[in-house]
């Protein structure tokens, strides 16, 4: 009878059967790598249905021969991380201009990849005005708002922005 490759190095590596905690280092599509006691282990780990895996995220998981189940998150190496969307507002002011720079805008969490930023101007007296984030960051980004004919105003609103993990 001939077993797994991925048993044979975890029994190799003294790496029982049972429940014990792991670090999640990579997550790459539907692949969860884990790092349990110094050995990275890609082959046969899976999640619950209710577990988002992030890296850096301590977690406790049950081995059973070849397969890993994570079972959820029990802390992070790396601190708090969002695994949801974050909105926010972000007033403005624009006075004789074309455009507008509105410097690092704080998302309030730091995320384990750069976030998709999307954002919508709201100002009822903003005709031909567009806004867009840039520069992002893990925790922060920018606000460019323009004028789409280069055509100067004077108004105020907000710009309504949605931080969402990669």
């Amino acid at each position: 009878m001939s077993n797994k490759l991925a048993a044979q190095t975890q029994k190799t590596a003294g790496i029982p059967n049972g429940m014990r905690t792991a670090t999640i280092v990579a997550v790459s599509g539907s692949v969860i790598t884990i790092l349990v006691s110094g050995g990275r282990i890609s082959s046969g780990v899976g999640c619950i249905s209710t577990y988002s895996p992030y890296v850096g995220d301590v977690v406790a998981v049950f081995r059973q021969d070849s397969s890993w189940l994570i079972l959820g998150a029990i802390g992070t190496s790396l601190g708090p991380q969002p695994k949801a969307v974050i909105t926010g507002i972000t007033p403005f002011s624009v006075s004789a201009a074309n455009n507008l720079i509105i410097a690092t805008v704080s998302l309030g969490a730091t995320f384990s990849a750069i976030p998709i930023v999307t954002t919508n101007l709201n100002a009822s007296t903003a005709v031909k005005w567009s806004c867009r984030a840039y520069n992002t960051t893990l925790s922060t980004f920018n606000i460019w708002l323009y004028s789409g004919d280069g055509t100067s105003a004077t108004f105020t609103g907000n710009i309504e922005w949605v931080a969402t993990p990669r």
